[in-house]
């Protein structure tokens, strides 16, 4: 069982998906996206489905067996629309004066 959630998944997750996402330019637009569906999750205090967010630095640090087994229960919602994400537009600098901000 634990190769299953710290071994198999847990590299699905890392390797696979956050690697493909990472190539197109989509990680952080989709943790952004994520973080709200793993927040109800997480809301509902389920014994058996223990995630956690992203958080505001968007990072999956602290994720712990439960939390991977958590994850895999829902990933199939999770990425349910992984290929709809939008990229991120790149920053523009703005092109008045400093002066003027507000």
């Amino acid at each position: 069982m634990h190769l299953l959630g710290l071994g198999i998944a847990k590299s699905v997750n890392r390797f696979l998906l956050r690697s493909w996402l990472v190539n197109r330019k989509l990680l952080s637009s989709f943790l952004r996206s994520s973080n709200p569906m793993l927040l109800s999750v997480k809301t509902l205090h389920l014994e058996w489905c223990k995630v956690l967010s992203s958080g505001q630095d968007q990072k999956l640090g602290g994720w712990v067996s439960e939390n991977h087994f958590g994850w895999v229960r829902i990933s199939r919602w999770l990425y349910r629309d992984i290929t709809s994400v939008m990229e991120e537009q790149p920053y523009v600098t703005p092109r008045i004066p400093v002066s003027t901000y507000k």
